[in-house]
Formats: C-alpha cells, structure tokens, sequence
C-alpha cells in the first residue's frame, strides 16, 4: 500500500514537472515572438495614399507557424487575404487602402499565442507634381555611369566593416574602386557640359557580396542603397538635383536574379522562389533560342531557368507572390526617388508573362514612365 502511495506522488510529481516545462515552454515562446515581432520586416517598408490602384500586397518575414494577423475592426484599411507558404516565417498580406485614406499609417496586429504586438505601417502623401516621373524620349542624350569607378566623391565611405567585401584596390579589376553617389552629384556640371539630357546609373542597390561587389547586379537587398555608394536620402537628392539641372534620372533594375548573400535566398519565402537544378546549371547566354522555333525546350530552359553565375541565383517570375515582390519594389523606388525612367538588365532572361505584367502594371500607374531592355 506504502509503495503504491509513493508510485503515485511520483506519478503527480511527474505531472507537475510537465506542467511547469510546457507553461515555461509556452512563455518562452511568447517571449521570443515579442522579441522577434521588434524586427519584423515589410516589403515593401512603407507605402503611399492616393495611389492608382487601391491594392497592395505586402511581405512580412517574422512570423511563426501560429502568428494571426489583423487589422482593427471597423479600420478602413482592410487585409483581404493571407497567404502562407512552406516556410512559416513569412506571410503576404491582401491589404486594400482605400483612395480616400489620408492617414499616415495604419495599425497591423499581430497574434501570437495571446502575445498581441500592433506595428503602425507608414504611408506617406505621394508627391504628383508634374517635373517628375517625365520618362524618354528619341531626343534625349543618354549618359552611362558606372558609379564605382565613375567619381569618389566621399573617401570615408569606401570601406564598410558591416559587409562582407572591404577590400578597394584600384588597380584591380574586379575590387571597388570608391566611385559613390556624392561624386556623381560632384561632376553633374561635366554632364550638362556635354549636352545629357538623362543619366542612366548601373545598380546602387546593396550588394553584400563577398567578391565582385563592385558592379551592383547581385543585389542583397532591393530596399536599400549601398552604404559604400552612399543613403537613400543622397539618391533622392541626386535625382532632384538632376531634375533641377534639366538631366532626367534612368534606374537599372534587375528581375532575372539575386546576390547568393541575400536572405530571401538564404531563407527562401518558398522553395520555388528560385530555380532548381540537380547541380549547378549557368544559363547558356543563348537569348536567340527563345525565339528559334527549331530551337528545343531544353535549350530555352537553360537560357532563361540557368543561374547568370554561381553567386546570382535565378528568380522564378512564374511564382506569383515573388512576382507581386518584384513588381511593387519597382513601384516603391519610382514614387520614393521620382526617377523619370528604368533601364532592364538581362531582360529576355526573365519570364516572358511577367514582364509583359509588370509593364502593364508600371504603365497604369506612371502614364509617362518608361523604359528599355537590355538584349544582346
């Protein structure tokens, strides 16, 4: 009977044991969610009122398998849809901002586990004066820079112990050279001397690379200007400058891949976010093939699904929520900059539909925007 007695305390003690591990457990998670909902990310970070279209979708990394996310009742920004994909950390939003909504933010919540935390996503007053946004035409004198080896306006900047490459030996090829955004704005009066009338500027995204680093087309992140080239609010100047000196501005943007560095291919939104080989497959450079009807369909998968190098992975267009992605960060740096046109890289390497899409999408929303494609 004693004995009996004992086997079942034990058998309460173990109860409680594992009570007090899953009460643990789940404030500890509850911890980490509130920790991590400090640092969740939006693509794209901020939007604007008044646009075109009432739509946007947005990406939030973050998150966790069991994270719900609202807006409050009786807001007039809506969430229409949520979805999910195989990695848990992500969600994109269907959220509509009515054309009437003249706030400068609204409240997201988020759930986890009875853990609320609200984050107040920003929307600025879109700027629709009429000098920006003035697209080309046949008469305007196009001026190529390529910033990193174009003028080093700000030495102190050349070298940041936050990424991966900081190296700058000028006498080398494939190492930065210190060219930024503050020597382009230095030498403008060299560009009016020649009779420009826009400037087309190979990529000033961040490019976290551990080598090349120097030329902009592997991007780490679509959001953000290289702190080697200069801010954000540099560009923005720059480009207002240009604008002030009668010289429209011609962003080069880049669909067909990525940088290896970025954590949108470290941590993949979804596993056909990118294309997939058994092992590593370069595309062939073969652009002709794709419109060769001898040509066979092995070959036109080579050239468009290939990776561009083994440090530029390429992007699937044919997955809607990566499309969405690409689409609206397009739209993001047009109405944050006023640049007036885009220059495509490597343009018949992405999807054909998608690019027909985005353009339709870009012109809807920028009557006078355009832009060229880069084919070889």
């Amino acid at each position: 009977m004693n004995q009996a007695v004992r086997l079942s305390r034990d058998g309460l003690y173990f109860i409680q044991m594992k009570r007090i591990v899953f009460i643990s457990l789940l404030l500890l998670s509850q911890f980490t969610f509130a920790q991590k909902a400090e640092s969740l990310e939006f693509y794209p970070p901020n939007w604007w009122t008044n646009m075109p279209e009432e739509e946007l979708q947005l990406m939030v990394f973050g998150v966790t398998g069991s994270t719900k996310v609202f807006v409050a009742e009786g807001s007039e920004v809506q969430i229409l849809g949520q979805q999910r994909t195989d990695n848990e950390q992500y969600v994109f939003l269907d959220i509509k901002i009515p054309s009437s909504y003249s706030k400068n933010s609204f409240e997201i919540n988020f759930n986890d586990n009875g853990v609320e935390v609200t984050v107040d996503y920003p929307l600025f007053e879109r700027d629709d004066s009429p000098n920006i946004h003035r697209g080309l035409t046949t008469e305007d004198l196009i001026y190529l820079i390529f910033p990193d080896r174009f003028a080093n306006g700000n030495p102190d900047n050349d070298i940041n112990p936050t990424l991966t490459d900081t190296r700058v030996i000028r006498d080398s090829l494939k190492t930065r050279h210190g060219g930024d955004i503050q020597g382009i704005r230095d030498k403008l009066f060299h560009l009016r001397a020649l009779g420009a009338t826009a400037m087309w500027i190979n990529p000033l995204l961040t490019n976290d690379q551990p080598w090349e680093s120097y030329h902009g087309y592997a991007a780490t992140n679509q959001y953000e200007i290289d702190p080697r080239f200069g801010t954000l609010q540099e560009y923005i100047d720059l480009v207002k400058e240009c604008h002030q000196s009668g010289i429209k501005v011609i962003k080069d943007i880049v669909f067909n891949h990525l940088g290896a560095n970025h954590h949108l291919i470290k941590n993949l939104p979804s596993k056909d976010w990118i294309h997939h080989w058994d092992g590593f497959q370069r595309t062939s450079y073969r652009a002709p093939t794709l419109m060769d009807p001898y040509a066979s369909e092995s070959d036109k998968k080579i050239m468009t699904d290939g990776w561009f190098d083994y440090h530029m992975p390429d992007l699937n267009q044919q997955n809607e929520l990566l499309a969405n992605f690409l689409i609206y960060n397009s739209i993001w740096w047009i109405e944050m900059t006023g640049i007036d046109a885009y220059r495509i890289d490597t343009y018949a390497y992405s999807d054909e539909g998608f690019m027909a899409r985005w353009a339709k999408v870009i012109k809807n929303y920028y009557p006078t925007f355009n832009f060229f494609g880069e084919t070889w």
